[in-house]
Protein backbone atom coordinates (compact mmCIF):
# COMPACT_ATOMS: atom_id res chain seq x y z
CA UNK A 1 0.00 0.00 0.00
CA UNK A 2 1.29 3.39 -1.09
CA UNK A 3 0.39 6.46 1.39
CA UNK A 4 -0.04 9.88 0.14
CA UNK A 5 -0.57 13.24 2.01
CA UNK A 6 -3.14 15.83 0.69
CA UNK A 7 -2.03 19.19 1.10
CA UNK A 8 -4.06 21.64 -0.41
CA UNK A 9 -2.75 24.18 -3.00
CA UNK A 10 0.02 22.04 -3.07
CA UNK A 11 -0.76 18.64 -4.46
CA UNK A 12 -1.62 14.80 -2.80
CA UNK A 13 1.89 12.43 -2.75
CA UNK A 14 4.87 13.13 -5.04
CA UNK A 15 2.10 14.85 -7.59
CA UNK A 16 2.41 18.60 -7.38
CA UNK A 17 -0.09 21.16 -8.93
CA UNK A 18 1.99 22.57 -12.21
CA UNK A 19 3.74 19.35 -12.78
CA UNK A 20 3.41 18.56 -16.56
CA UNK A 21 2.92 15.07 -17.67
CA UNK A 22 6.62 13.76 -17.94
CA UNK A 23 7.13 15.03 -14.05
CA UNK A 24 3.97 13.02 -13.05
CA UNK A 25 5.32 9.89 -14.97
CA UNK A 26 8.92 10.39 -13.24
CA UNK A 27 7.57 11.00 -9.83
CA UNK A 28 5.37 8.19 -9.96
CA UNK A 29 7.59 5.62 -11.53
CA UNK A 30 5.22 5.20 -14.04
CA UNK A 31 3.65 5.73 -17.37
CA UNK A 32 -0.48 6.02 -17.36
CA UNK A 33 -2.12 3.09 -17.25
CA UNK A 34 -5.21 4.94 -19.23
CA UNK A 35 -5.07 8.11 -20.84
CA UNK A 36 -7.85 10.43 -22.14
CA UNK A 37 -6.36 12.75 -24.69
CA UNK A 38 -7.99 16.27 -25.96
CA UNK A 39 -10.30 16.36 -28.78
CA UNK A 40 -13.30 18.61 -29.76
CA UNK A 41 -15.60 16.83 -27.67
CA UNK A 42 -12.96 16.82 -24.27
CA UNK A 43 -11.42 19.80 -23.79
CA UNK A 44 -9.08 18.47 -20.99
CA UNK A 45 -6.23 15.65 -21.24
CA UNK A 46 -6.06 12.91 -18.39
CA UNK A 47 -3.89 10.05 -17.11
CA UNK A 48 -4.76 7.03 -15.18
CA UNK A 49 -2.10 5.71 -13.24
CA UNK A 50 -1.80 2.23 -11.07
CA UNK A 51 -4.24 -0.90 -11.96
CA UNK A 52 -7.69 0.57 -12.56
CA UNK A 53 -7.29 3.68 -12.54
CA UNK A 54 -7.59 4.12 -8.81
CA UNK A 55 -5.72 8.07 -9.55
CA UNK A 56 -6.10 10.18 -12.33
CA UNK A 57 -4.97 13.98 -13.07
CA UNK A 58 -6.46 16.10 -15.00
CA UNK A 59 -4.04 18.50 -17.25
CA UNK A 60 -4.81 22.46 -18.16
CA UNK A 61 -5.80 23.41 -21.05
CA UNK A 62 -4.06 26.27 -21.16
CA UNK A 63 -0.79 25.14 -20.46
CA UNK A 64 -0.71 21.11 -20.19
CA UNK A 65 0.30 21.41 -16.25
CA UNK A 66 -1.94 19.31 -13.83
CA UNK A 67 -5.08 21.21 -12.45
CA UNK A 68 -7.24 18.48 -10.62
CA UNK A 69 -6.33 15.03 -8.64
CA UNK A 70 -8.53 12.33 -8.33
CA UNK A 71 -7.66 9.65 -5.67
CA UNK A 72 -10.09 6.30 -5.61
CA UNK A 73 -10.77 4.78 -2.77
CA UNK A 74 -8.67 1.49 -2.87
CA UNK A 75 -6.74 -1.00 -0.58
CA UNK A 76 -3.52 -0.01 -2.79
CA UNK A 77 -3.80 4.15 -1.89
CA UNK A 78 -4.00 5.39 1.88
CA UNK A 79 -4.68 9.15 1.80
CA UNK A 80 -3.95 11.17 4.40
CA UNK A 81 -5.14 15.16 5.28
CA UNK A 82 -3.38 16.66 8.61
CA UNK A 83 -2.86 12.83 10.08
CA UNK A 84 -5.79 11.32 9.48
CA UNK A 85 -6.58 8.81 7.60
CA UNK A 86 -9.49 9.42 5.22
CA UNK A 87 -11.13 6.75 2.99
CA UNK A 88 -11.88 4.32 6.09
CA UNK A 89 -14.12 7.15 7.72
CA UNK A 90 -17.59 7.51 6.80
CA UNK A 91 -18.19 10.40 4.60
CA UNK A 92 -20.44 12.14 6.23
CA UNK A 93 -18.64 11.99 9.77
CA UNK A 94 -15.38 13.51 7.41
CA UNK A 95 -17.37 16.24 6.55
CA UNK A 96 -18.18 17.07 9.53
CA UNK A 97 -14.79 16.17 10.66
CA UNK A 98 -12.76 18.81 7.70
CA UNK A 99 -16.00 21.51 8.16
CA UNK A 100 -13.76 21.99 12.01
CA UNK A 101 -11.54 24.10 9.34
CA UNK A 102 -13.61 25.19 6.64
CA UNK A 103 -16.95 25.44 5.82
CA UNK A 104 -18.11 22.73 3.00
CA UNK A 105 -20.66 24.14 0.92
CA UNK A 106 -24.11 23.59 2.04
CA UNK A 107 -25.89 24.42 -1.61
CA UNK A 108 -23.82 22.53 -3.82
CA UNK A 109 -26.05 20.96 -6.43
CA UNK A 110 -24.34 17.43 -5.74
CA UNK A 111 -25.75 17.30 -2.44
CA UNK A 112 -25.60 13.89 -0.02
CA UNK A 113 -23.37 12.97 -3.26
CA UNK A 114 -20.42 15.19 -2.60
CA UNK A 115 -19.26 17.86 0.05
CA UNK A 116 -16.87 20.28 -1.82
CA UNK A 117 -14.96 22.41 0.61
CA UNK A 118 -14.30 25.62 -1.98
CA UNK A 119 -11.32 26.64 0.55
CA UNK A 120 -9.59 23.92 0.79
CA UNK A 121 -10.23 23.05 -3.19
CA UNK A 122 -11.37 19.70 -1.92
CA UNK A 123 -13.96 17.17 -2.63
CA UNK A 124 -15.48 14.22 -1.17
CA UNK A 125 -17.64 12.17 -3.45
CA UNK A 126 -19.80 8.92 -3.29
CA UNK A 127 -21.50 7.31 -6.21
CA UNK A 128 -24.65 6.73 -4.53
CA UNK A 129 -25.89 7.56 -0.74
CA UNK A 130 -27.19 5.16 1.95
CA UNK A 131 -30.75 7.14 0.98
CA UNK A 132 -30.67 5.54 -2.19
CA UNK A 133 -31.09 2.06 -0.95
CA UNK A 134 -34.55 3.02 0.99
CA UNK A 135 -37.96 1.60 -0.14
CA UNK A 136 -35.29 -0.92 -2.31
CA UNK A 137 -36.77 -3.80 -0.06
CA UNK A 138 -36.80 -6.67 -3.16
CA UNK A 139 -33.04 -7.07 -2.93
CA UNK A 140 -32.30 -6.27 1.04
CA UNK A 141 -31.34 -9.53 1.93
CA UNK A 142 -28.83 -10.14 -1.45
CA UNK A 143 -24.76 -9.94 -0.47
CA UNK A 144 -24.31 -7.76 -2.96
CA UNK A 145 -27.14 -4.97 -1.64
CA UNK A 146 -25.47 -5.30 1.84
CA UNK A 147 -22.07 -4.50 0.30
CA UNK A 148 -23.33 -1.66 -1.90
CA UNK A 149 -25.03 -0.38 1.12
CA UNK A 150 -22.05 -0.95 2.72
CA UNK A 151 -19.82 1.40 0.53
CA UNK A 152 -22.39 4.21 0.13
CA UNK A 153 -21.64 5.81 3.29
CA UNK A 154 -17.60 6.10 2.25
CA UNK A 155 -15.68 8.31 -0.39
CA UNK A 156 -15.95 6.79 -3.62
CA UNK A 157 -13.26 9.53 -4.41
CA UNK A 158 -11.47 12.62 -2.96
CA UNK A 159 -10.23 15.07 -5.66
CA UNK A 160 -8.15 17.95 -4.87
CA UNK A 161 -7.99 21.16 -7.70
CA UNK A 162 -5.47 24.26 -7.95
CA UNK A 163 -6.47 27.20 -6.63
CA UNK A 164 -10.26 28.36 -8.22
CA UNK A 165 -10.88 24.90 -9.31
CA UNK A 166 -14.22 24.82 -7.16
CA UNK A 167 -14.32 28.07 -5.75
CA UNK A 168 -14.36 30.05 -8.47
CA UNK A 169 -16.50 27.35 -10.83
CA UNK A 170 -19.91 28.60 -10.98
CA UNK A 171 -20.74 24.73 -11.36
CA UNK A 172 -19.41 24.40 -7.59
CA UNK A 173 -19.23 28.01 -6.21
CA UNK A 174 -21.46 29.26 -3.49
CA UNK A 175 -21.28 32.81 -3.26
CA UNK A 176 -21.74 32.76 0.53
CA UNK A 177 -18.77 30.70 1.32
CA UNK A 178 -16.33 31.90 -1.43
Amino acid sequence: MVTFEIIPGIGIGPIKFGFTKEQVNRALGMEPVNELLRSSKNNDERGFYYPDGILMVSYSDKDSTIDFIEITNSAQIKLIYKGIDLFPIEMDNLAVLISKETPFDEDNQFSGYSYVFPALELALWREATPNDFIGDDEYQDEDWFKEDFEKSKYCTTICLGVKGYYSDNPVWRNPKIT
